[in-house]
């Protein structure tokens, strides 16, 4: 599957890029009678930028456009898992993360992303969001580096939040 991507250095501390992408991944549902489903296929599209606000603290902008068919999807009736294939569905959103040291012995990851997903291209579900993408994502993780004697080796405690919307 194709990729090209392309990274401009723009000053020191700024980096802007782009990337293609193709996908390919074999389906392993099978439908109610027992029919492997087509392969996903898909491609994207991304650009976006990293900056350095400081020594060690970076940030990073990116902006996505997906497009997949044949992404299976699964609901429930009567307790009973049902898989279909979408058509064609759509994907635009938004990433941004914040990742490095905000203080001595501090580290920090957050990330926030904003999907919009809509079913572009199937006869029951066209203009439906995707099931099983959130609109909204984020995470905050922090790490702080214990002052231990050298010779027991780098120790760190830390932990974080996910959010996952609907």
């Amino acid at each position: 599957v194709p990729l090209a991507g392309l990274v401009f250095k723009a000053t020191e501390d700024l980096s802007l890029y782009g990337n293609y992408s193709r996908s390919f991944v074999p389906n392993t549902t099978v439908d109610d009678r027992g029919t492997t489903f087509d392969p996903e296929e898909g491609r994207s599209f991304e650009v976006g930028a990293k900056y350095d606000l400081t020594p060690g603290l970076n940030l990073n902008v990116a902006l996505y456009d997906i497009e997949k068919k044949n992404v299976v999807t699964t609901s429930s009736v009567n307790g009973v898992s049902i898989g279909e294939a979408a058509g064609k569905v759509g994907s635009r959103g938004v990433e941004v993360d914040l990742t490095g040291r905000l203080a001595e012995r501090w580290d920090m990851i957050a990330t926030y992303a904003y999907n919009k997903t809509k079913v572009l291209d199937d006869p029951i579900n066209e203009g439906n969001r995707l099931t099983q993408a959130p609109e909204h994502m984020g995470s905050l993780y922090l790490t702080h580096h214990l002052q231990v004697p050298s010779n027991l080796g780098n120790w760190r405690l830390g932990g974080g939040a996910r959010y996952v919307g609907e």
